[in-house]
């Protein structure tokens, strides 16, 4: 079943190029938005998806969480940003930690490096790349647990501009995550199930852009 949703989406980010093949737009410097600068602040929600035999994929129910995002760049083409997030993930089993814990507070953070490519005249398409944190708080009764993974990302988002100016900018995506816990302390015979894993985020959101402070 994760495999024929994984597929799916990547059949839609593949086919909406072609809806807007028919109109003809300049990928060039001089066409990204007269090179303006750029702010913009997101919110969005997201839902975690780890993949394969570990401890990520295997332990949790993931819930939907929530993103704030901030970015800064040239309007239409290039920028960095920061991204921060939070969801909460039902504890379905905890053999190898060995404690009754019930929740999992699942806190993200990351700096990525994007770039837009036009597809339409308020829509691109948007591969981005990055590295993050991963915090997991686990709460019971009486007692609570942190797990600490770093996080090697990349993905893509399609961008659609709400308005002709593009203030308002509504953008799913979906984004791939490479995870290692190399500082967790854990016995050997569990250290690759807990501390390695890879997985997928799907985010919907809208963003509001700041531009033409100059140029």
């Amino acid at each position: 079943m994760k495999e024929k949703v994984f597929l799916l989406i990547l059949f839609l980010f593949q086919s909406i190029p072609s809806l807007w093949g028919q109109e003809k737009i300049s990928n060039s410097f001089e066409e990204r938005g007269g090179n303006s600068f750029m702010f913009g602040v997101d919110f969005q929600g997201y839902q975690p998806l780890f993949l394969g035999h570990n401890f990520l994929a295997k332990s949790y129910r993931h819930h939907p969480g929530f993103l704030i995002d901030s970015r800064m760049g040239i309007q239409d083409f290039v920028g960095v940003g920061l991204s921060l997030g939070k969801n909460v993930s039902k504890v379905e089993e905890f053999e190898i930690l060995g404690n009754d814990f019930e929740l999992a507070r699942f806190r993200q953070s990351s700096v990525y490096i994007y770039y837009q490519h036009l597809i339409g005249r308020r829509m691109n398409v948007e591969p981005r790349i990055g590295y993050g944190l991963l915090s997991i708080k686990h709460s019971g009764p009486d007692d609570f647990y942190r797990l600490r993974f770093e996080q090697f990302l990349s993905g893509v988002n399609v961008n659609l501009g709400a308005n002709s100016a593009k203030s308002l900018i509504f953008h799913g995506g979906i984004q791939y995550a490479l995870l290692s816990g190399a500082d967790i302390v854990i016995n050997p015979e569990d250290k690759k199930y807990i501390t390695k894993s890879n997985g997928l985020q799907f985010s919907f959101g809208m963003r509001l852009e700041f531009h033409g402070f100059w140029k």
